[in-house]
């Protein structure tokens, strides 16, 4: 299963959405990277991590696989271990010389049916 998410490296859009179910391990979304509404890159040799925190207060911190203007991001159980929404972005970082956030977005977990 796979989303595609558009994600602007310039913050203060309204953020977009990433729908999971709770519990979700292995959930693929791909991001597409743009400044200012224009498809962008993520620099060679780059690393790209998805950071945030569940509703619960625990982190997220999920490596990221960047693809040109897209990011491979594999949602595991660490972010959608309780349902409600979790605000997140995605961090592109190159050691000491860059590091860049991306805007904001909802990762909104759907509750597990048989826990309701």
């Amino acid at each position: 299963m796979k989303q595609v998410v558009k994600l602007d490296i310039v913050p203060g859009e309204k953020p977009p959405a990433v729908d999971v179910s709770e519990g979700d391990n292995g959930r693929i979304v791909l991001f597409e990277l743009m400044t200012n509404g224009v498809s962008d890159t993520v620099p060679d040799g780059a690393a790209v991590t998805m950071i945030g925190v569940t509703p619960n207060q625990r982190e997220i911190n999920i490596e990221g696989s960047p693809q040109g203007d897209v990011v491979r991001v594999i949602i595991d159980s660490s972010a959608t271990s309780c349902s409600g929404i979790a605000i997140c972005k995605l961090v592109i970082s190159k050691g000491d010389e860059l590091r860049i956030g991306t805007q904001l977005f909802r990762l909104r977990v759907e509750p597990d049916p048989r826990k309701a």
